[in-house]
C-alpha cells in the first residue's frame, strides 16, 4: 500500500491500481436476493497490454462430449463398440494368389471395404492351419500372409504345426481407404489355411503405402 492508501499490484505486463473500499454482501445466492453495497466504488486502471495464451495439446486435450452416438460405449482399446469388426477369410489354396478378400463375420456378401475418409486398424492376426477343420501334421510348414496392395503393409505368418495361433500386435497396422488388407496362401505352405482379422476402423486417413511421413 503507497501514501495515498491505495494498493498497487504491478508485473511487466500488468498493473492494476484499486483505491481501498468497503464491500458488504448478504449471505450467498440461495438465501435470498443478494444485496450487495459497494462504497467507494474501485478505479481500476490497467497498463501495458496483457497478453493470455490458452494452449491445449495430446496431454491437455479440449474435452469433447459426444451426443447421440449409436456407435456404443468405450471399450478397452479406447475406442467405441461399433468400430470394431471381425474379418475372416475362406480357406485359402496354397497357390500364393492374391486374389482372396477378407470378409465381415466370414460372410460372403460383405468384403471389406474401408471407406473413404476412414483408415483399419489391425491389432491381431490369427491363423487357422488346414482351416481348422481336419487335424494337421504337427510337422507342417506354413508360410502366409496379410497384405495391402502391391504387397505393400504386410504382416507375415510362419509358423509350424496343426494349432490354430493368435498374433496379438502391441501397436497396430493402419490401412488407409482404398487399400484394403487382403490373405495370401503361399505355395510353402503345407496346406489351406484360414485367416481372420481383429481391429477396428478410426477416422482419418492412414498413410498411404510408401508414402512418407514428412
Amino acid at each position: 500500500m503507497n501514501s495515498y492508501g491505495k494498493f498497487v499490484v504491478t508485473s511487466a505486463l500488468l498493473a492494476i491500481v484499486i483505491p481501498l473500499g468497503t464491500v458488504n454482501a448478504a449471505p450467498p445466492p440461495g438465501a435470498g436476493v443478494l444485496d450487495v453495497n459497494v462504497v467507494n466504488v474501485p478505479d481500476v486502471e490497467i497498463v501495458g497490454t496483457p497478453g493470455v495464451v490458452i494452449e491445449n495439446d495430446e496431454l491437455n486435450p479440449v474435452p469433447v462430449t459426444v451426443v447421440g452416438d449409436s456407435s456404443g460405449s468405450i471399450t478397452h482399446l479406447n475406442v467405441r463398440v461399433g468400430e470394431l469388426v471381425s474379418l475372416e477369410s475362406f480357406c485359402i489354396l496354397n497357390d500364393n494368389s492374391s486374389d482372396n478378400e477378407f470378409y465381415y463375420d466370414r460372410n460372403g456378401s460383405s468384403p471389406l471395404v474401408i471407406p473413404a475418409g476412414y483408415s483399419f486398424v489391425v491389432t491381431d492376426i490369427i491363423a487357422k492351419p488346414a482351416c481348422a477343420i481336419v487335424a494337421g501334421d504337427p510337422d507342417d510348414f506354413y508360410l502366409a500372409l496379410v497384405e495391402g496392395p502391391q504387397s505393400a503393409r504386410s504382416y507375415t505368418i510362419r509358423l509350424r504345426g496343426d494349432e490354430v495361433v493368435q498374433y496379438t500386435l502391441n501397436g497396430g497396422i493402419a490401412y488407409p481407404s482404398g487399400n484394403e488388407p487382403r490373405p495370401r496362401n503361399t505355395a510353402f505352405s503345407a496346406e489351406r489355411i484360414e485367416i481372420q482379422l481383429l481391429g477396428y476402423f478410426v477416422e482419418g486417413d492412414a498413410l498411404a503405402p510408401g508414402a512418407p511421413r514428412f
